[in-house]
């Protein structure tokens, strides 16, 4: 959950080993989506998700690795994988003979950078970036290059790809199932993203992506397999994608934080081309620093396609606004209220659509060790 930890000198050390530090994080979610909506409503008011209860080490060995490990405690067989926020693996190499001191190597299962989701909390935020509609995936077995010279900061990922499909299935007793199987991805994903911090209150980022992932489509409401909303994961089958995005970070004083990114692209899906863009802003506001925070977002997303159809009910684009107020117990534990609302139940008509509008309540209490 907590993928980059800070560094902690005060580390036990054993051996070969130094800054031996052990820690976990549970990351606790009430869903509360609206009743007869067209999509989970049946999943009732108040789902509970412990969408991520895990241990992890983090430590150094010698002066140029650091390594760390997180083992997710599995609470149910969807949250092995659902949400793709945990489970991170990987050894950092630095400092490495004959290359710049500021070259380093991560090597294993980590997020990788790109767009505004690398500068943000994303992982333990149920209002997401827009990094998985964009991409279809958001952590990847791999390798990343990094380094930075001044004001400039790059990195450079080969991911592995996704390699597993769920494929439909009868039961025994004649029920209709779905089942995750392995499955060939001949793609390996490139991921690429260049960050300029042109003051110490300004930073802008360049990023890329191409390669082979789950087909995202718009959809309305809230599905509990991808915890997305307004947003629909396909994941029978894989298509290959193209993206650009460019994201922006402002400080305004020490209260005001304001974020957005633009990124666009193209799917080529059963043999057709589809222009996709999406557009994300956010403004962040720290009411008490280090005890309340609000946070305002808004994100549009429109996968290109004229019609999608899905449950029978046709998707073109979709709009969210998000809402969120957190209070902290300390720097690592606190309690967030989250809403989300579909923007055509507000700004705009949803062609006679009498679900209009979709929404999502979510309260999470979050304590890391």
């Amino acid at each position: 959950q907590l993928e980059e930890k800070k560094d902690d000198s005060s580390g036990a050390s054993l051996g070969p080993f130094t800054n031996l530090n052990f820690g976990g994080a549970l990351d606790m979610r009430l869903y509360f989506p609206r009743l007869g909506g067209p999509t989970d409503s049946h999943m009732g008011f108040g789902n509970f998700d412990i969408h991520v209860s895990e241990l992890f080490l983090t430590t150094n060995i010698g002066d140029h690795i650091s390594v760390l490990a997180e083992q997710l405690l599995v609470t149910d067989p969807m949250g092995s994988t659902t949400g793709q926020d945990h489970g991170f693996v990987y050894a950092i190499f630095s400092s490495i003979p004959g290359l710049p001191e500021s070259f380093a190597i991560k090597v294993g299962r980590m997020r990788f950078r790109f767009g505004i989701d690398s500068k943000l909390d994303s992982p333990a935020n149920p209002l997401k970036s827009p990094v998985y509609k964009t991409l279809g995936i958001i952590t990847d077995k791999g390798v990343e290059f990094s380094g930075f010279a001044g004001p400039l900061d790059w990195s450079l990922g080969v991911a592995n790809g996704v390699d597993s499909i769920m494929v439909p299935v009868v039961t025994t007793t004649g029920m209709p199932a779905e089942v995750m199987m392995d499955t060939r991805n001949g793609s390996k994903p490139v991921i690429a993203r260049i960050g300029f911090d042109a003051t110490d209150s300004f930073a802008l980022g360049l990023s890329g992506f191409a390669g082979k992932t789950y087909p995202v489509t718009s959809h309305y409401g809230f599905a509990m397999h991808d915890m997305l909303f307004n947003g629909h994961t396909d994941e029978t089958r894989l298509i290959s994608k193209t993206r650009a995005a460019l994201d922006a970070k402002l400080k305004l004083g020490s209260r005001w934080d304001l974020s957005g990114e633009y990124a666009f692209g193209r799917d080529r899906d059963n043999g057709r081309n589809y222009k996709v863009w999406s557009g994300y802003g956010r403004l962040d506001y720290r009411i008490v620093p280090q005890k309340w925070s609000a946070q305002l977002q808004y994100d549009y997303f429109d996968d290109g396609r004229d019609v999608t159809f899905i449950d029978g009910k046709s998707y073109k684009d979709s709009g969210t606004m998000g809402l969120g107020l957190t209070y902290y117990l300390t720097e690592q534990a606190w309690i967030r209220a989250d809403g989300m609302v579909d923007d055509r139940g507000l700004f705009r008509s949803r062609d006679g659509d009498v679900h209009a509008p979709e929404y999502l309540g979510v309260v999470q209490t979050m304590l890391s060790f």
